[in-house]
């Protein structure tokens, strides 16, 4: 559908008074005419149902100052450039003694300077009242906020005041500003239009004034079918004074409606018809009108005027074929999708194979375009190929014997090539070779064939490989039984009783028969198995000790073979030692070898001796006893086991040293002497002046030392007071010492000094 817009009418919309004083119905934010943008932004308004005094008008706008409005020579000369341009029934007029009538449309351009062709008032179908704010050099800015990304504040407020309480406000979010193609974004003529509640619209009709066009739109194009009408509904916006509905060879059932039906001809039957709806504004001496064109398009449900088969409807199998079709309203349809089933598939032709049963398999072909489906099946019947098949195709007989073959066929009709010309069902064979042979049969599907084979069997002679067998224990062999014709083994014997294979596997003394037998007879045949034992041997003696000097026979016990020794003597069960170490020896048997070793230590017969046989020591003193063994082996009496042993009491101690060989034993025999003693005897430990007194020692005997220096004396006269002391020494056990202490004293002496004594 292709919208052809002639003319437009102001986007004010309501004809109704207005209830309110005014009210706000759009913005212009982003004005044409490049850099003076700021002087062509406009704002559209309502008066209500009481005239306006336009000199009260006060504006706050969302960016620059209000300026008051001016009207004058200029702006009556830019009316009339704006007024000259206007092809619809609009006008455009500047108030008279400022009063904005009651129910009247008003513009408000923010300045003066604006450039009267910047926006497009060509097609305005309804008269506006126009206001300019005058321009001096602190309004050349812009007057509101244009699109930008997540400005600071994003809202901007309008407010609009007329005295003396007469007040509309509106906001708008520069965010949400859109460019032509209704994308968010800065584009010139990006507008915001309000509802009487204030709720803002975003929209973009490029660079015009802010009205919205005459339009019509017819609807969307459709499809419709025979037998049927098709409604058209179409949608006018602006003001119009008549509406005509025209195009195609049909009727309309009302053609002046904005809602009406087509009736086609039988000659549109298949065509796309282009209708159109005009809608008409008449204001003379000019006239507008716009309109807009939809197609309809007449169709018929497919009609299915025959079905192919590349191969007919009777496959043989494998066979294949191709079913395809044709329209006999081709031109009729509209379009048209195309299936088959089953299975499903869309392509026009629908390639199938032969049945794999002997029912007919159905196809369905489904033809659907706007109008509906038309259905239609086909029968796909088999054909059974040749089939032939010979009962028993592997035949056995015993030469001389003679065997039928048997065949049986779908065709009823047999060529046999052996024996040659045959043509019947059953033939009869003479067993002298191994023979082969086909029959075949025939029918339009082609030609089949079965063989069969005949084997000729000879009387079975069977052996076995090896004849006789001879095992060590824990060996197995493998026996194998040959016959000159396919025949059946069967075992028996220990283990394998049974077994029907040509090859066992044998490890138990025995004899084992082998049985070879196929459909004319049976053989035998035996094999002897012989089990012989691993070989052992061991090695003895007396003794697994060697002492100096004497000599070890090893005997060989077990197995019976060559020996050998592992010092190079063989041939014999007994082997004399005179020197330890290890020795092995082999035997050597049908079955294998067999080893044995022992191990023979050498000893020495122990001696011994000791440091000393006798030792005296003195009375607390210790003696050091110390024995060699060359066995360093030792046992003493004191229950130590070292070479060397510390005592400190007199008698005899003993030690041993022993192995297995024997023992050898010493004593040592500890004796201890006294220390010295001595001691000074005196008649009187006081010496009276001018006597003698003898000090006489006793105790130890030895050498005798005085403290006067008078030795080798056990006696001492003295005649003075004092200590005195002597010295013993004695051999081996040290010294003694003893001493006296003599005190010397005055004989007391008397003096008279008179004989006589007066006694009263």
């Amino acid at each position: 559908m292709k919208k052809i817009i002639y003319a437009l009418f102001i986007i004010l919309s309501g004809l109704t008074a207005n209830a309110q004083c005014f009210e706000i119905e759009s913005i212009l934010v982003d004005a044409c005419d490049g850099g003076n943008e700021g002087q062509n932004e406009m704002v559209t308004f309502k008066v209500g149902t009481t005239p306006l005094s336009a000199n009260t008008l006060t504006v706050n706008w969302p960016a620059n100052t209000w300026r008051g409005l001016c009207q004058n020579a200029g702006t009556a000369a830019d009316v009339a450039t704006v007024n000259a341009t206007i092809l619809g029934c609009g006008y455009l007029k500047e108030p008279v003694g400022g009063v904005l009538r009651a129910n009247s449309k008003v513009l408000l351009v923010t300045g003066t300077s604006w450039n009267p062709l910047a926006q497009s008032f060509v097609n305005l179908n309804d008269t506006l009242t126009i206001l300019f704010q005058c321009y001096n050099a602190g309004n050349t800015g812009g007057h509101f906020a244009n699109y930008t990304v997540s400005p600071t504040p994003s809202n901007r407020t309008l407010t609009m005041s007329f005295s003396p309480t007469c007040t509309d406000v509106v906001t708008y979010n520069r965010n949400n500003l859109i460019k032509q193609n209704q994308a968010i974004g800065a584009q010139d003529g990006g507008a915001v239009e309000f509802t009487p509640a204030g709720v803002g619209t975003y929209v973009n009709h490029g660079c015009q004034a802010p009205y919205i066009p005459l339009s019509v739109d017819a609807g969307a194009d459709q499809s419709f079918c025979v037998g049927s009408s098709v409604v058209l509904t179409s949608t006018v916006t602006g003001i119009y004074n008549s509406l005509t509905w025209s195009g195609g060879a049909g009727t309309f059932s009302t053609p002046s409606a904005l809602t009406t039906s087509y009736t086609p001809t039988i000659s549109e039957l298949g065509t796309t018809i282009k209708l159109y709806c005009t809608a008409t504004n008449n204001c003379p001496p000019k006239t507008s009108y716009t309109k807009d064109s939809v197609y309809v398009t007449y169709l018929q449900k497919p009609i299915i005027g025959s079905l192919s088969s590349t191969n007919g409807y009777s496959l043989c199998p494998l066979g294949s074929t191709v079913l395809s079709y044709s329209l006999s309203n081709a031109s009729a349809t509209g379009t048209m999708s195309t299936a088959w089933s089953s299975p499903a598939a869309s392509t026009s032709t629908y390639a199938v194979s032969a049945p794999t049963g002997t029912a007919p398999v159905t196809y369905t072909l489904s033809l659907t375009d706007f109008c509906g489906v038309t259905s239609q099946t086909i029968n796909v019947y088999p054909l059974a190929s040749p089939s032939i098949t010979i009962s028993v195709p592997s035949l056995t007989a015993c030469a001389g014997n003679t065997v039928a073959v048997n065949a049986t066929s779908n065709s009823g009709n047999y060529s046999w090539n052996n024996p040659a010309g045959a043509t019947t069902a059953s033939v009869v064979l003479t067993a002298n070779t191994t023979t082969t042979g086909v029959v075949t049969t025939t029918n339009t599907c082609g030609t089949k064939t079965d063989s069969y084979t005949l084997t000729v069997t000879q009387q079975p002679i069977v052996s076995i490989s090896p004849s006789a067998v001879s095992l060590c224990t824990g060996q197995s062999a493998t026996v194998t039984a040959s016959a000159n014709t396919a025949v059946t083994y069967t075992w028996s014997g220990t283990g394998v009783n049974g077994l029907n294979t040509n090859t066992v596997s044998l490890n138990t003394a025995g004899t084992y028969t082998v049985a070879a037998s196929n459909v004319c007879n049976t053989s035998t045949a035996q094999v002897n198995v012989v089990v012989n034992s691993t070989p052992t041997l061991s090695i003895s003696t007396s003794s697994l000790i060697l002492c100096s000097g004497s000599v070890e026979t090893l005997t060989l016990s077990g197995s019976s073979g060559p020996y050998a020794w592992s010092t190079g003597t063989s041939t014999t069960t007994l082997l004399p030692i005179n020197t330890g170490g290890i020795y092995s020896a082999t035997v050597t048997t049908s079955c294998g070898i067999a080893t044995a070793s022992i191990s023979i230590t050498s000893l020495q017969t122990p001696t011994l001796s000791v440091n000393s046989n006798s030792v005296t020591i003195c009375t607390g003193q210790s003696a050091i006893l110390t024995a060699t063994s060359n066995v360093s082996n030792y046992n003493w009496s004191t229950s130590a086991t070292t070479n060397t042993i510390s005592v400190n009491t007199a008698g005899t101690y003993t030690v041993g040293s022993t192995n297995a060989c024997g023992t050898s034993t010493e004593s040592v025999v500890v004796s201890i002497a006294a220390s010295p003693t001595l001691s000074i005897n005196t008649p009187s430990l006081i010496l009276c002046a001018g006597s003698t007194e003898t000090l006489t020692l006793s105790g130890s005997t030895g050498t005798y030392v005085w403290s006067t220096g008078t030795s080798t004396t056990t006696s001492l006269p003295i005649t003075t007071g004092g200590i005195y002391s002597a010295t013993v020494t004695t051999s081996g056990c040290g010294s003694a010492t003893a001493s006296a202490t003599i005190t010397s004293l005055q004989i007391p002496t008397l003096t008279v000094v008179s004989n006589t004594a007066i006694v009263c």
